[in-house]
C-alpha cells in the first residue's frame, strides 16, 4: 500500500487519530499541488523562451531571396531536440499537477467521510443492539424451563374512583 493509499484510507476504529491527522495530511497535498503548479509554470515559461529563441533563429535562415514560412519555422521547432525535451518536461509537469489535484480531491472526500462517520458515531449508529430487561428475564426463564406468566390485561389509567 502506497503512502497516498494510507492517507486516504479511513480506520473507522480510530476516528480520533484520523480526525487529528486529516488537516495536516490535507495541507501536505495542497502544498505539493501548489509547488507542482509553480514548477509547471516555470517549465511553460522556459518553453516559451526556447520557442521564441528557436523561431527567431529559424526566421534568419532565408532560402534564396524568400523568407521562411510559418510552416517551415514550426517544422524547425518540432525537429529541435531541446524543444522536444522541454515539451515532454511540460507534459510530465501537467500530469503531476493532475495527479496532485486528484489527491487534493480525495482528501476532501475523506474529510467529508470522516465528518459523516463522526456524526454517525455520535448517534451510536454502530452500537450493538440491546435487549430490554423484560426480554432478558424471559430468556433466562425459558433457559431454566420456567413458563412465562400469561399476559394480564392492561389497566386503564384514569381518575381515582373511575372503573
Amino acid at each position: 500500500m502506497s503512502e497516498f493509499d494510507k492517507h486516504i484510507t479511513i480506520d473507522a476504529h480510530d476516528l480520533d487519530n484520523e480526525w487529528l491527522n486529516q488537516a495536516a495530511t490535507f495541507h501536505h497535498y495542497l502544498v505539493q499541488h501548489a509547488n507542482a503548479q509553480r514548477d509547471r509554470e516555470v517549465l511553460r515559461d522556459d518553453l516559451d523562451r526556447v520557442v521564441a529563441q528557436l523561431s527567431a533563429e529559424a526566421r534568419q535562415v532565408w532560402v534564396g531571396s524568400k523568407p521562411p514560412t510559418e510552416t517551415s519555422v514550426k517544422q524547425s521547432l518540432l525537429e529541435n531536440s531541446d524543444y522536444q525535451s522541454r515539451v515532454e518536461d511540460l507534459r510530465e509537469a501537467d500530469h503531476n499537477c493532475n495527479i496532485l489535484q486528484a489527491a487534493v480531491k480525495a482528501m476532501d472526500v475523506k474529510k467529508t467521510a470522516l465528518e459523516n462517520l463522526v456524526k454517525l458515531k455520535g448517534m451510536d449508529w454502530h452500537s450493538q443492539p440491546s435487549t430490554s430487561r423484560d426480554d432478558q428475564l424471559e430468556r433466562s426463564m425459558a433457559d431454566h424451563g420456567v413458563a412465562p406468566k400469561p399476559d394480564r390485561p392492561k389497566r386503564k389509567l384514569g381518575k381515582v374512583g373511575d372503573k
